[in-house]
């Protein structure tokens, strides 16, 4: 019924996976506000923004994703800007760090776990 320390783990290693790069991003380039907690505020408000603009003109999702990737790109930006008290290009620079360094901590985890499974001790 209730939560096990193994779905505390995975939601801890999430929680780290996504709010870690913006953190990191957030005091490189110098943003007032870098504490998790706001971190987390930005993540969530740069997602209810980018959802709310995917639920406002579908089609250029639907036809043309890459466009929604751009978009998605600099309305991240904005909300960094707002919520981390920052400007605006370095809202953009914590928005490419944060994809850099997102896909390098996935990286990472993935190959942990394939190293914990099993799957590099028989190569």
């Amino acid at each position: 019924m209730g939560f096990g320390i193994t779905e505390l783990i995975a939601i801890t290693i999430i929680l780290a996976i996504l709010i870690l790069p913006i953190k990191f991003a957030a005091s490189y380039v110098g943003a007032k506000n870098t504490g998790v907690f706001m971190c987390l505020l930005a993540l969530i408000f740069a997602a209810i923004i980018q959802k709310g603009v995917t639920i406002s003109f579908p089609l250029i999702s639907i036809q043309h994703p890459i466009f929604d990737s751009i978009g998605a790109l600099f309305l991240s930006a904005f909300a960094y800007m707002l919520v981390l008290g920052t400007t605006y290009l370095k809202g953009i620079a914590i928005a490419l760090i944060q994809i850099l360094f997102t896909f390098l901590l996935v990286f990472i985890v993935g190959l942990l776990g394939l190293g914990v499974s099993g799957l590099f001790n028989t190569l």
